[in-house]
């Protein structure tokens, strides 16, 4: 949330230099204002750099000692019960 409100603030900053009036300027603070515009407007046109993201992936089915544990109760009725060690 923090990186969000900085690059919230940036812009607007950046709103500001860009939206300045230089005809009353000085001619070197006329010149340090058309340097940051400059590069202001190359940083809005570079591509957005890449984030390395890492994601770990999730188990989604259910092991096999499981299912087949299951399936061979349901299919042998003939067992009883009490012998079953749990």
């Amino acid at each position: 949330m923090i990186k969000a409100t900085v690059a919230a603030k940036k812009r607007k900053e950046d709103l500001k230099m860009l939206m300045i009036d230089t005809s009353n300027m000085d001619n070197d603070v006329k010149s340090w204002c058309v340097e940051q515009r400059a590069m202001i407007l190359a940083e809005s046109r570079a591509p957005p750099a890449t984030q390395l993201t890492t994601t770990t992936p999730q188990a989604t089915s259910t092991p096999a000692a499981t299912a087949t544990s299951s399936a061979t109760l349901e299919e042998d009725p003939s067992t009883p019960v009490d012998d079953l060690a749990l």
